[in-house]
């Protein structure tokens, strides 16, 4: 395809899905401090130089720009935006690719000199005070908007007695977005985390409590939802959960009691429950495997976005990440670098990136 015709960030059919065009850039990079973090408006267009002039609208302290280097401008009745280089001596960059003239879709990102921008639909300053979570702080950490918009669904969550569904990819932070929410509720308990998948399968006994049937004569399990009174319990895998335990679990969460194993009294739920999924209930629904009267109970499950729907993220959650392992350390990164980091697809999301540093 000529550099004329490209339509990098997603593509033009993708795109014209979309009826908001990128209305900003975002300044994810840049030795100008004046911009740095900012969400600058498109507008009509947008002219970027080194030397601010009739023709030059933003001029920007970058020794390898042109003094006028190249125009951004959104395409007229489309979501597109149009990247137009001004024969540059050092070139113009789109998703990695020097254009001299190419469409754009949001997502897009653009290298000019050593500066770095993301085309985007989001107006917000990048370096709003970023949400960080957690004894380390190790991954919920954010500016971006789906970011915010998962933190506002949390909010809302915690306010309710009702459980949580967390959906996201293997490695989106699910494990954190429900810590998040216990920290929001206040709750004087813990954060209980059960896996129901891969490894030893969860018994009865081990839910509730009780007179463990496998070693009888010994004194009574606690249970998870006994460890997590007063607190929150995550059933990590909820889909994976052993068929026999999904209707008990049905039944305690519509009546807020359980009754531990061997025992003739029941208990008040005093947990509050999330549960966390990378599959689509409604296929494990389908497939037989998962109770719809369960998935039900859950009701509108919050999406966890992946790391790829939080790209203006990256940044920030990998100078983190090195922070924790170098904490003496200043690690300036190039703009090739951060480049790179945006555009790898990052198929296991924030856990991947977080190894990667």
């Amino acid at each position: 395809m000529a550099p004329e015709e490209q339509t990098p960030g997603g593509g033009a059919d993708e795109a014209a899905d979309d009826t908001r065009g990128p209305a900003f850039l975002g300044v994810l990079h840049t030795g100008d401090c004046r911009i740095r973090g900012r969400a600058l408006p498109i507008g009509e267009g947008v002219c970027i130089g080194r030397v601010e002039g009739a023709d030059v609208s933003l001029a920007i302290d970058d020794r390898l720009l042109s003094r006028r280097h190249a125009t951004i401008m959104p395409v007229s009745g489309s979501p597109l935006c149009e990247v137009i280089d001004h024969d540059s001596r050092n070139g113009s960059y789109v998703d990695g690719e020097r254009v001299r003239r190419c469409r754009a879709a949001p997502g897009a990102v653009i290298r000019l000199g050593v500066s770095l921008f993301v085309l985007t639909t989001d107006g917000s300053e990048q370096e709003a005070a970023a949400a960080g979570y957690g004894e380390d702080r190790d991954a919920f950490l954010g500016t971006s908007e789906p970011f915010r918009r998962l933190c506002q669904e949390l909010e809302l969550a915690a306010k309710k007695s009702t459980p949580v569904l967390l959906v996201g990819e293997p490695g989106s932070g699910k494990s954190m977005s429900a810590s998040h929410l216990h920290r929001l509720r206040g709750n004087s308990g813990s954060l209980v985390m059960v896996t129901c998948g891969s490894g030893a399968r969860l018994r009865p006994v081990d839910l509730l409590g009780g007179v463990d049937p496998e070693h009888a004569g010994e004194a009574p399990l606690e249970g998870f939802l006994a460890m997590a009174g007063g607190g929150s319990l995550l059933l990590d895998e909820i889909d994976l959960l052993d068929p026999g335990l999904q209707g008990p679990l049905l039944e305690i969460l519509r009546a807020g009691r359980y009754r531990p194993v061997g025992s003739e009294e029941d208990r008040p739920l005093a947990a509050f429950v999330v549960a966390s999924t990378s599959a689509n209930t409604e296929a494990a629904v389908e497939a037989g495997v998962f109770s719809r009267e369960l998935a039900e109970v859950f009701g509108d499950a919050i999406e966890v976005p992946s790391l790829h729907q939080r790209q203006t993220d990256i940044p920030l959650l990998g100078q983190h990440f090195l922070h924790l392992e170098e904490p003496r350390r200043r690690l300036d990164w190039s703009v090739t670098f951060l480049e790179k980091l945006l555009l790898y697809d990052w198929p296991q999301n924030v856990r991947e990136l977080r190894t990667v540093m």
